[in-house]
This record gives structure tokens, C-alpha cells and sequence, in this order.
């Protein structure tokens, strides 16, 4: 349970980073909607890419306590 609350600010500061370079990048393109949509799209493809490692290395430090 506190695995998910630590996750969340994470995800949330992942899709705060994306809403500011989707609204940027929507000015660009003068179509803010479409820029924060891909903004979002990337801050939660930056969020599961990064996710899939810290799994990885906690699973790794439970078996080694186990084993030793």
C-alpha cells in the first residue's frame, strides 16, 4: 500500500512536466488542446519507461535478503 503512495507524486510529476511541454509545444503549433494532449501521452510513456527498472532492482534486494 505505501508502494503506491510513493508512486503517485511521481506520476503526477511526470504528467505536470508533460501538460507544460504539451501547452508549450501546442503554442507552437497554435492547437493548445492537441500540444497538452501529446503532452500527456508523453509524461505517461516516461512514466512506465522509468517505472520498469526501480521493479526490477526491489525484487532483486528482496530475494538477496531472503537468501542470505
Amino acid at each position: 500500500m505505501n508502494d503506491k503512495k510513493e508512486k503517485r507524486p511521481r506520476l503526477a510529476r511526470y504528467i505536470a512536466i508533460g501538460m507544460l511541454l504539451g501547452l508549450s509545444l501546442g503554442a507552437v503549433m497554435k492547437n493548445i488542446p492537441a500540444g497538452m494532449g501529446i503532452g500527456l501521452a508523453l509524461g505517461m510513456m516516461f512514466y512506465q519507461l522509468s517505472s520498469k527498472p526501480d521493479q526490477g532492482k526491489e525484487d532483486k534486494r528482496k530475494n538477496n535478503d531472503l537468501t542470505d
